[in-house]
């Protein structure tokens, strides 16, 4: 279980979309660099809340990317298997 909120960004493959998910600590235009092949679509912040469920929220100030929390949470849930 994430004991504090961890990063994540959604990178468009221009086939399909991967989530990437990174210790807070690590700016998120760092991450986007470091995959460069990728476009980054949207960025914010995940953790599990207190019932197990998956949580996205937020925005990254370095890529001035938003989250989509609903679509999100969705999708971050199957990296953990929810």
């Amino acid at each position: 279980m994430l004991s504090t909120d961890a990063k994540y960004i959604i990178f468009d493959t221009g086939l399909n979309y991967v989530p990437v998910i990174f210790p807070n600590h690590v700016q998120h235009g760092s991450m986007a660099l470091m995959l460069g092949q990728w476009n980054p679509e949207r960025a914010g912040f995940v953790r599990i809340d207190d019932n197990g469920s998956v949580v996205a929220h937020g925005e990254s100030i370095s890529l001035m990317l938003k989250s989509n929390p609903e679509l999100d949470s969705k999708m971050l849930s199957k990296l953990f298997n929810k």
